[in-house]
């Protein structure tokens, strides 16, 4: 029983971390992708990720290839893991960067916002979600004072976690939080030009979100040492 105990403590250890997403892209658009509408979800490895808000602010820049054509696609790996990614035509088409900003001179003011809330439930029977992370992908011209590609996320539903932020300059971020079947991601990310922007392209490439559940062993592990404990109440009641 100790060895067991043991095993299983490890196994959760190793579960429990969080597996930050796959950066690599393909090269054109894949038939397992839809489009990031309001209704429209996948599901991915026991969890339903459903697209329940999204608004694109694209009044402004020179390529802004995310108003419009946004998809989400499923990202391979061991968690549940979507990416956000453009393309102007469509399934079998080329990806495009969310959004591109080119300035042959210094750049002008200039902004190119997307607003995106995912909901992530567990499918009956699945292990609970246990964290989530974000990445993007992107290019920042040099010297572009006041200039930022990247943004905030905020969780709705779980206890542990409050926010994540990315950037190019620290591109991953990843958090843990109590076990739940149910988590709403609400994600604000963009391209924001300063005025002193520098000659150069300022690009939004993607955005991938992965939420976590334990491994199946380390699943299994809890699920029988709350049914030990379950055993050990009734003996102590059947005793008294």
């Amino acid at each position: 029983m100790i060895r067991f105990l043991k095993l299983c403590a490890a196994v959760v250890g190793l579960g429990l971390g969080l597996v930050l997403p796959a950066l690599a892209q393909a090269q054109t658009l894949p038939a397992s992708a839809i489009a990031l509408t309001v209704g429209n979800y996948l599901t991915i490895d026991g969890v339903k990720i459903t697209v329940t808000g999204t608004s694109v602010d694209c009044s402004q820049g020179s390529a802004d290839t995310g108003c419009g054509n946004l998809y989400m696609v499923p990202n391979s790996g061991p968690s549940a893991s979507v990416i956000i990614e453009a393309a102007l035509g469509g399934i079998g088409s080329a990806l495009e960067p969310i959004e591109s900003e080119a300035c042959g001179s210094i750049c002008t003011s200039g902004f190119y916002d997307l607003s995106l809330t995912l909901t992530a439930t567990t499918v009956a029977g699945s292990a609970p979600l246990t964290g989530a992370s974000v990445a993007i992908t992107g290019s920042l011209a040099p010297g572009g004072f006041g200039t930022t590609v990247g943004g905030t996320e905020n969780f709705i539903g779980v206890n542990g976690c409050s926010g994540l932020s990315a950037t190019l300059a620290s591109p991953q971020a990843a958090c843990s939080f109590a076990p739940s079947n149910s988590v709403e991601a609400n994600k604000d990310f963009g391209v924001n030009i300063g005025n002193s922007g520098a000659p150069g392209t300022y690009q939004l490439a993607t955005i991938t979100e992965t939420f976590s559940t334990p491994e199946p062993a380390s699943f299994t592990c809890l699920l029988s040492g709350a049914l030990a404990i379950a055993a050990v109440r009734r003996r102590r009641r059947r005793q008294s």
